[in-house]
């Protein structure tokens, strides 16, 4: 039988389990899937895990395939070796969980179970399938519910607990409240949730712009994406303008922070900021441009790319590190 691997990914703060059958290429053979209204535990995790784990091994079996190791990642801080979960942002009973161990032995796979963080897990995904390949280092951008950031240096993904937590930067003027409790940070301006939130909140003042996202949302103003708002600021409406030109300048500033700092080959944008394309790149590029040293302004302008790979990115990571288990 030739090998195969598991792969798991939870999602929407530990409501939504995503598990699949892969081939160490990342063909992925099968897909099963557990969702919950409130968070999953972490014995929950564990049962569901090892559930999907057993229906996809048997169906492996049918194909002529055996699974012979996994990896599992998910929104947690986790511990420098990946083992322990230390905290999972609105789950109960997740302080110090040794996940790792408990997934290797209740999974029985031969060559045991990886944990990492969904951040991380798309940042070997696009090094391995997408706009990383061929870079020896990497930052990549989470832009969705928060702003976090996974670091690629010399061949391996870079782990620490709380190592890209760039959601909590202070924003110079920002003065809105963080999900952390702190005030003014990145990620209540430049995250996808809060862009979507505060164009939200100012719609009731501004009929032209309520009328504009109604025709884009067929009615449903909280069906608004950002791609919306980026829509609606290329197409001149002020409100949506100004609140991308916040978001873009903040989010400027740190990256070209990072790129002066790191020197980081690519700047990979990923998560559901970056589904505004190719328009919202180059205008963020261009930010890092104008304020860079002349010197290496077009250079460090073109290190940032889009995610190829988009919302399958944890996935094929997920898959990778099962892959690569030693």
């Amino acid at each position: 039988m030739a090998d195969a691997v598991f792969a798991a990914v939870v999602t929407n703060r530990a409501t939504h389990l995503e598990a699949v059958l892969a081939t160490p290429e990342g063909a992925i053979r099968q897909r099963r899937s557990a969702t919950t209204r409130v968070p999953f535990t972490p014995d929950e995790v564990l049962g569901q895990v090892v559930r999907l784990a057993q229906e996809l091994q048997a169906i492996s079996v049918s194909e002529g395939l055996i699974i012979t190791g996994g990896a599992l990642a998910l929104e947690a801080t986790l511990t420098a070796d990946q083992g322990t979960v230390l905290a999972l942002p609105g789950g109960a009973g997740w302080g110090t969980v040794p996940l790792r161990a408990r997934l290797t032995m209740a999974s029985g796979f031969r060559r045991g179970m990886a944990v990492t963080t969904v951040t991380n897990a798309a940042l070997l995904g696009e090094m391995t399938l997408g706009a990383g390949i061929g870079a020896t280092s990497a930052v990549f951008l989470d832009l969705s519910r928060s702003v976090s950031a996974a670091f690629w240096w010399e061949g391996q993904v870079l782990h620490r607990p709380h190592l890209g937590a760039l959601g909590h930067i202070p924003v110079v003027g920002a003065t809105d409240r963080c999900a952390c409790g702190g005030r003014g940070h990145l990620e209540t301006v430049a995250s996808a949730q809060a862009l979507v939130r505060r164009m939200i909140g100012l719609l009731v003042e501004a009929p032209a712009t309520e009328s504009a996202v109604m025709r884009l949302t067929g009615g449903r103003a909280e069906s608004l994406t950002t791609p919306q708002i980026w829509q609606l600021a290329c197409e001149g409406d002020a409100i949506a303008a100004e609140l991308m030109a916040e978001a873009d300048a903040a989010l400027a500033s740190v990256i070209l922070t990072l790129l002066l700092a790191l020197d980081a080959e690519r700047v990979i944008l990923g998560g559901t900021l970056a589904h505004n394309g190719p328009t919202w790149r180059d205008a963020l590029a261009a930010l890092v441009r104008q304020n860079a040293p002349p010197a290496r302004a077009d250079d460090l302008a073109a290190r940032l790319v889009l995610s190829a790979l988009g919302s399958s990115a944890p996935m094929q990571g997920a898959i990778a590190l099962a892959t690569g288990l030693s």
